[in-house]
């Protein structure tokens, strides 16, 4: 058993694939660590929750972490996930983990390398498209809290330290130097891998993975529209758009199922943002019920997994590997999709040709 296998991980994220992101980090060979969005019961050590704050209002965020703050430092390793292009309210979450939690220093690095994104002179960048994201964290926390930025390999002066960092080895030298008792670590992806590496993960192999492919769109955004778009070119008729008939679709993608067809499945929606999640979410639901179990399932955004995992009867996923940062891979542990491989990702996620390599196996 490795030392990770041993320590009490917490996590809090503001939404599933986050929660999935970062938790992966700390899962090892024969050790998955549970990911749950169950907010009705009692919560264990070694666990990620998604308390779905990113789209709601200010208000519910801060209850919610307030109400969670105590649980996330009673472990060894208190984590508080952040989107990697600061949505949502990052800064009135973590006044709310800080407040309840009695830290000792609190280690912010919003850095996500592999994703392009990075910290500079403090502030958060988005390197595909090179510009300035989210808000100034530093004089947002710095009006309640002693706070300041540093750079990689000097030690807290603050009470909240906001590092700089853009690679993996700045977040590695973070966290070398910053580590303490009784600190509160908030950051991406990035800084869950770090510390992973830093208490002693193992390397986590990918696994094959089984077929057929099947992915369900729940965003709209740029990057996975692309991906969409890729695939659809080099995968005749594989991708299936829900209009107003979802029994034929349904039987569409049954029958690809069947004889081992990878598949892609986007909704025909129009409204306001609400709304189409609503309308997504049930389209999905009456696919996927008598569906066959396909080989493989890939969920674009949080709430379109939440809203799957859902209508298949799931609460709880247990997280075991990565095919590379920010594409979790976890098992649904019940209900008719039992065993299923289920990867997660972002809307903001992936190259273009992502879609494509998880559909061919030649390529996985």
């Amino acid at each position: 058993m490795s030392v990770l296998e041993t320590v009490d991980i917490r996590i809090i994220a503001d939404d599933l694939t986050g929660a999935l992101d970062s938790a992966v980090c700390f899962a090892s060979p024969g050790h998955g660590v549970g990911v749950s969005w169950r907010l009705d019961r009692a919560l264990s050590g070694r666990l990620a929750v998604d308390i779905a704050t990113r789209e709601g209002a200010e208000t519910t965020a801060v209850a919610r972490h307030s109400r969670f703050a105590s649980w996330l430092a009673a472990g060894q390793l208190s984590f508080k996930k952040i989107d990697s292009l600061l949505r949502g309210h990052v800064i009135a979450e973590i006044e709310a983990c800080i407040v309840e939690g009695g830290y000792q220093r609190v280690v912010l690095a919003p850095a996500f390398p592999f994703q392009g994104r990075v910290t500079r002179l403090g502030r958060q960048w988005r390197l595909d498209r090179p510009e300035m994201v989210g808000p100034d964290i530093v004089a947002g926390l710095g009006q309640r809290f002693s706070s300041g930025r540093s750079v990689p390999g000097a030690r807290p002066a603050h009470f909240i330290t906001l590092y700089d960092a853009e690679t993996d080895k700045d977040l590695d030298e973070i966290v070398a130097t910053a580590s303490a008792p009784r600190t509160l670590w908030v950051g991406t992806g990035g800084l869950a891998a770090a510390l992973a590496r830093h208490v002693g993960t193992p390397h986590m192999p990918v696994p094959a993975l089984p077929v057929p492919f099947l992915g369900l769109v729940g965003t709209n955004h740029e990057v996975t529209m692309a991906q969409v778009a890729c695939f659809s070119a080099s995968h005749a008729d594989a991708h299936i758009v829900v209009e107003r008939d979802i029994d034929k679709a349904k039987r569409d993608l049954a029958k690809r199922i069947k004889r081992g067809a990878p598949s892609v499945v986007t909704v025909a929606a129009s409204g306001d943002r609400q709304m189409v999640a609503d309308h997504i979410s049930k389209v999905f639901a009456s696919l996927l019920d008598g569906l066959p179990m396909p080989g493989t399932l890939l969920v674009t955004g949080g709430e379109t997994l939440r809203s799957v995992c859902s209508s298949l009867g799931v609460v709880e996923l247990t997280v075991e590997s990565e095919i590379e940062p920010g594409l979790p891979i976890s098992r649904i542990e019940a209900g008719v999709f039992k065993g299923l491989a289920t990867i997660s990702k972002s809307g903001a996620f992936g190259d273009s040709a992502l879609f494509c390599r998880l559909a061919t196996p030649a390529h996985r």
